[in-house]
């Protein structure tokens, strides 16, 4: 499967704009060939690596959520990229308070004889 396609559906599924059902085992078992011989899987199907769990490998088709507009789409989207910059901008008041302190501490250390 094409890596960019793998880490859209993830995305999509984060950010709950799609789900995601376990394919049927006449699938599983074509789709599974296609992954081993390193052919590219359709956009709509995800694998999850699980053979170390010994569950071998499990092929997910990737359904979009129709029930959420685009509009709410993009407004959640927006949402989210608010409350990301401000875990920036606290963490930009942080280290500048941090280096306000730094230099006023050096300040004082230097004029102390």
């Amino acid at each position: 499967m094409n890596k960019f396609y793998r880490a859209y559906n993830d995305l999509k599924e984060k950010n709950f704009f799609c789900s995601r059902t376990e394919c049927t085992k006449e699938e599983s078992k074509t789709y599974e060939a296609m992954y081993l011989k390193d052919q590219v899987l359709p956009k709509d199907i995800t694998v999850e690596d699980l053979r170390a769990g010994g569950k071998g490998l499990v092929f997910y088709r990737i359904t979009d959520n129709d029930e959420i507009s685009k509009e709410d789409r993009m407004e959640y989207l927006m949402l989210q990229q608010t409350e990301s910059l401000k875990t920036i901008k606290r963490i930009l008041y942080f280290f500048a308070v941090l280096t306000a302190l730094g230099i006023a501490a050096s300040v004082i250390l230097q004029l102390t004889p």
